[in-house]
């Protein structure tokens, strides 16, 4: 119910079973008598789809098919809109979730694949939605990840999506995301480096000076099935990453202070940081609303957590950097890993 609509009705099948309007075609149509083909693999490794600017991710060195996206939104207030169009990551493997009530916490919010911000202690949050700007990062001084990403300069800007987005309506807060895909080295691992900065607030054509104010993120990465296999506990903590681990045998959350690595059934999720600057980040298994993921009872999701950024005078500027990580064990077939053990990818960061 959570992904219905208003306009939803018993007519809403008809639109579905308009998919089968190519059994109407003759036996003797191309349709019915050309040669099937295998799958191109290796063709789909990343695929950019400009219009909407998005990537699609599957790297044959990796297990996860999953999208990018930057700039798509949709305008009008649908129920649970930015959940379903505005986060940075959708999975095939995964899927999303979406918010079970009206965000006044964390755990209804559900914030897989997405960044979300509070300015009033926490008591609601914000995500990306309709106030948003498209920035090709090919035009004027690309992306500037080099300081922070030696490794990744080996990837091309063309692999690289950019765009400015505003939490509020008042333009008070403004952040700049770049989405980096899988690179050859990692495939398991995309990044996306916020540069949140304080600005001039503007609301109905007047200008108010921007005071210092606190804020709040949370970034979260793949949300995955978070029980125990056995008897359907919660996962039980680990104080390392096996050398061993086989990914949907070994089961637990391992947690540091910048990482936190989910591992069940349905794979690996987790999520990285990189942090120069104060407040320190904390990384932990968020355990969102029952029902929020459109896969999966229950999940859990990997997040980093900032508290207390104080944007003004002193500081107008914070650069969040998000390392984000995912194997599954069903996507393509659920072929294994070759290579790399599953600790080595983990350990193995483009940060490194």
């Amino acid at each position: 119910m959570y992904m219905c609509e208003d306009y939803n009705s018993p007519q809403s099948p008809y639109w579905c079973l308009k998919s089968l309007i190519f059994v109407a075609l003759p036996p003797d149509d191309v349709f019915w008598t050309c040669q099937e083909e295998p799958y191109p693999m290796e063709a789909m490794a990343i695929q950019s789809v400009r219009p909407p600017r998005q990537m699609l991710c599957n790297h044959p060195d990796g297990n996860h098919h999953f999208l990018l996206s930057a700039a798509q939104f949709v305008a009008w207030p649908m129920k649970n809109t930015q959940a379903k169009y505005c986060k940075f990551a959708y999975s095939s493997a995964f899927g999303f979730s979406v918010p079970t009530g009206p965000g006044h916490s964390i755990e209804q919010m559900a914030p897989d694949g997405t960044l979300t911000l509070s300015r009033d202690g926490m008591e609601t949050w914000a995500s990306r939605w309709k106030w948003c700007e498209k920035d090709d990062p090919r035009d004027g001084d690309a992306v500037a990840a080099d300081e922070y990403f030696n490794p990744l300069t080996k990837m091309s800007v063309q692999k690289v999506e950019r765009l400015e987005w505003w939490p509020w309506a008042d333009k008070s807060v403004s952040v700049q995301t770049d989405l980096f895909p899988p690179a050859d080295g990692w495939p398991d691992w995309h990044t996306r480096i916020h540069n949140i900065r304080m600005s001039e607030a503007s609301k109905a054509g007047s200008s108010v000076t921007a005071r210092p104010f606190s804020i709040s993120t949370v970034e979260g990465g793949f949300a995955i099935f978070g029980c125990n296999t056995a008897d359907g506990r919660d996962l039980p903590h680990l104080d390392s990453v096996p050398d061993d681990a086989e990914l949907g045998i070994t089961e637990g959350v391992f947690q540091t202070h910048d990482s936190v690595l989910i591992l069940s059934k349905a794979g690996a999720s987790g999520i990285a940081t990189l942090s120069s600057d104060p407040p320190w980040p904390s990384c932990s298994a968020l355990k969102p609303d029952s029902n929020s993921n459109l896969m999966c009872q229950k999940t859990l999701i990997p997040i980093i957590s900032h508290d207390g950024i104080t944007l003004g005078a002193s500081r107008k500027y914070i650069r969040l950097v998000s390392m984000v990580f995912a194997i599954s064990t069903e996507s393509n077939g659920g072929r294994k890993i070759t290579g790399k053990t599953l600790k080595e990818r983990w350990l193995d960061r483009p940060a490194r």
